[in-house]
């Protein structure tokens, strides 16, 4: 079963930002950050127990560090 994972519109913003930063300064893994984001996405989406529970005013909101680019979802 899968689950739906949300974005914020901010979140969505700040992936556009980093990812065009990622094709423009990575020149040895340009896709590297887009790559791991749509694994994470697909992970959490068949698995969404992933992840450090987060503070949040919503249910259930989840962070997974991206560890080859260091962000977090």
């Amino acid at each position: 079963m899968s689950f739906r994972v949300n974005v914020a519109p901010r979140a969505r913003e700040q992936v556009r930002s980093i990812g065009l930063w990622w094709l423009t300064h990575r020149d040895k893994a340009p896709t590297l950050f887009e790559d791991e984001l749509t694994r994470a996405l697909s992970l959490l989406a068949e698995a969404p127990q992933l992840g450090a529970r987060v503070r949040s005013r919503r249910a259930d909101v989840r962070r997974l560090l991206l560890r080859a680019s260091g962000y977090h979802v």
